[in-house]
């Protein structure tokens, strides 16, 4: 079980959660299953997550952040969600789903502004939002 504000090692996250080991929309079997942030990439994580996608065929190659970012707005479910607070520990901070997501320009160059700095190839920002969880997440 996850505890909030409890910080977790890399490997027991994936362990617990399963999924891919890289990439902050951790997946597996076609589900999103858990988001990892740093403060640097996401800044305003967890209630607001910027994906970055230079690819071109984004929309329909797995190995694109935009790809999963889009499953993750499709999924009912929540995920549990960390933020990493070092090198090697992530804080838990509950189970969230995305509330929306918004892809217009103007809105992502509000985003890149509130971020304090330049994000390239910034194409989505998703608005998380928390879910209670009785018990946490096993």
């Amino acid at each position: 079980m996850f505890k909030k504000g409890n910080l977790y090692l890399l490997q027991d996250i994936n362990r617990r959660v399963g999924g891919t080991k890289r990439g902050f929309l951790t997946h597996e079997n076609g589900r999103v299953v858990c988001g990892r942030f740093s403060k640097y990439e996401h800044p305003l994580a967890p209630d607001v997550v910027f994906v970055w996608d230079g690819r071109q065929d984004k929309a329909d190659n797995r190995r694109s952040n935009y790809f999963w970012a889009k499953q993750f707005c499709e999924q009912d479910n929540p995920i549990p969600v960390f933020v990493r607070v070092n090198t090697y520990e992530w804080e838990y901070k509950g189970l969230y789903r995305v509330d929306r997501a918004a892809e217009e320009e103007e809105t992502i160059l509000r985003y890149k502004k509130k971020a304090g700095r330049e994000i390239r190839d910034l194409v989505m920002v998703l608005f998380l939002e928390e879910v209670d969880e009785p018990g946490g997440f096993i």
